[in-house]
């Protein structure tokens, strides 16, 4: 009977489904996690990354759910800290190593760690040397309530939850500041700008993000696509203090007119380098209340704190 040929060719079927069955599937570990996530982390010099991000790990709800890159830019060979990946994080931390002398901006270092360690997770985050507070993935996630919405704000040495702010602003770029705002809250809160140091999207709008070097040519395009800035609801993040990283580029390439809209939408004037109230004190140019009672405790708090920066800028 087993010298039957049909019986051989049952008996190698059933071996190799068992093999098939019992090997790890990588992609399905991936595509089938509905709230997967990369991060994309840009290393300088600095062999701190590899605490950085088992602290990232050890702090999500889901850390299966979790797939970290890491561009790792470094002097010389020995210099690699890849091999100190812990066992039980290797299928979660991928690494590329490059040259040191290739570093040159911030978002094209970005670019370079998603071409070649991003496997299609849903989301992406981009963000500086940070420690992240527990069950950080849960919060970001559940702010997610349509594609068309970018979770992004400064990082601080404090555990505070902050918004962004701007301070100053040139034809190429602006400076952002921050405040902490008054109260917590359970959903996110309206951002006037985004900020490279910290950015949550879908994967699908990273395009979108990575198209310019600056604060404000990101923030004048994802404005341009009718997409959402928001900030955390609560502190989220305390920024680490590491090696100074690569730069961000410092010269906006979005097309004006779409600059000019923006900035006109969050009360700046390009032509007279002026800064509106709102925009100096973060706040939408027709907040809501909840935005007022985040940020400053109260729509009378607000409205009066706007006045007081008229006053002081003569505007």
């Amino acid at each position: 009977m087993f010298l039957n040929p049909a019986w051989f060719i049952l008996i190698i079927a059933i071996i190799h489904a068992s093999i098939m069955l019992l090997r790890p599937n990588k992609a399905t570990s991936i595509k089938n996690l509905e709230n997967s996530i990369f991060i994309c982390i840009v290393s300088y010099k600095d062999q701190k990354w590899i605490k950085n991000v088992v602290d990232i790990l050890e702090n999500a709800s889901s850390p299966n759910q979790i797939f970290i890159g890491v561009l790792e830019f470094i002097e010389n060979a020995d210099d690699t800290a890849a091999d100190k990946i812990p066992f039980n994080y290797r299928n979660n931390i991928r690494v590329k190593t490059v040259s040191s002398t290739l570093a040159t901006t911030l978002a094209k270092a970005r670019k370079m760690c998603i071409d070649y360690l991003f496997s299609n997770e849903k989301f992406i985050l981009l963000t500086r040397s940070a420690t992240l507070c527990q069950d950080w993935d849960i919060i970001l996630c559940s702010y997610m309530i349509s594609p068309s919405i970018v979770i992004t704000m400064p990082l601080c040495n404090e555990k505070h939850c902050i918004f962004s702010t701007i301070e100053s602003i040139t034809h190429e770029n602006i400076k952002c500041s921050y405040k902490f705002t008054d109260s917590t809250s359970t959903e996110s809160v309206k951002s006037i700008v985004w900020n490279s140091d910290f950015c949550f999207c879908e994967s699908s709008k990273i395009d979108t993000v990575l198209a310019d070097e600056t604060n404000l040519g990101v923030s004048a395009y994802l404005y341009y696509n009718k997409i959402k800035l928001c900030s955390p609801g609560v502190a989220l993040a305390v920024r680490d203090t590491h090696p100074k990283g690569v730069r961000c580029g410092q010269v906006c390439k979005i097309d004006k007119k779409i600059v000019q809209k923006f900035c006109e939408s969050i009360n700046i004037d390009m032509t007279k380098q002026t800064i509106g109230a709102h925009a100096r004190l973060g706040i939408s140019k027709q907040p809501q209340s909840q935005e007022c009672i985040i940020k400053y405790g109260s729509v009378w708090k607000t409205n009066l704190l706007i006045e007081q920066t008229k006053s002081e800028y003569k505007q």
